[in-house]
C-alpha cells in the first residue's frame, strides 16, 4: 500500500510540476513569416490543369515571401486505368529558392507545360 501511495504522490507532484510553468511574452499577430512553401496540385485532365491553376496566383504568393526561402511546387497528373487494374500517374516536381524567384516561376511554367503534353499524348 506504500509502494501505491508512493507512487500516487511521485505522479501528482510531476503534473503539478509540469503544469506550473507560465509562458508569458507578446505575440504579434500581424506578422506572417514564411519558412517554406510547398505546394502540391493533383490534377485529372487537361482541363483541370487549365481550370485550377494560373501562374497570376503563384506570383502574389511569391510576392509575400522573404528572403532565401525554400520553394517547391509539384504537380501529379493522374492517368487511366493499367492493365493490372492500378491507375497510372505521372508527376513532375521544381525545388527553388526565392531569392531566384524567376527561375523559379520559368521551372513551373515548363513543368506544367509537360503536365499538359502528357495528357495531349495520351
Amino acid at each position: 500500500m506504500r509502494n501505491v501511495f508512493k507512487i500516487a504522490m511521485f505522479y501528482f507532484l510531476c503534473i503539478g510540476v509540469l503544469q506550473a510553468q507560465n509562458i508569458e511574452g507578446k505575440i504579434d499577430k500581424n506578422s506572417v513569416t514564411y519558412e517554406s512553401v510547398s505546394l502540391s496540385v493533383t490534377v485529372d485532365s487537361l482541363e483541370e490543369i487549365n481550370e485550377t491553376f494560373q501562374m497570376e496566383d503563384l506570383k502574389s504568393l511569391l510576392k509575400d515571401i522573404g528572403t532565401n526561402e525554400t520553394l517547391s511546387f509539384k504537380i501529379i497528373c493522374n492517368g487511366e486505368l493499367m492493365s493490372n487494374g492500378v491507375k497510372s500517374y505521372m508527376s513532375y516536381k521544381v525545388s527553388g529558392n526565392s531569392d531566384e524567384q524567376e527561375k523559379f516561376i520559368k521551372s513551373v511554367e515548363k513543368i506544367i507545360q509537360s503536365a499538359k503534353n502528357y495528357y495531349i499524348k495520351n
